[in-house]
């Protein structure tokens, strides 16, 4: 899907939910202790989709999530 972005005067191309979630493997790699909170939100709550797009992705099989270990660290319980 074509984006405009006015601020830089281009258009950049992006893909939406519906072509992520058609997908047959999403992985999402997140790193970092500034990543922690976060990430509890989107795993462990029912976190607002517009906060948080990445709630929106539900490939079949669901999505995998590759954390180190300072991005797992706010994480309650790890499966």
């Amino acid at each position: 899907m074509a984006n405009p972005v006015h601020k830089l005067d281009t258009t950049r191309i992006t893909l939406t939910v519906p072509v992520i979630n058609a997908a047959r493997a999403v992985i999402f790699l997140v790193a970092s202790e500034d990543k922690a909170e976060v990430l509890g939100e989107i795993l462990e709550t029912d976190a607002d989709p517009c906060a948080y797009p990445a709630t929106l992705i539900q490939p079949p099989g669901g999505p995998q999530w590759l954390l180190d270990q300072s991005a797992a660290s706010s994480l309650r319980e790890l499966s």
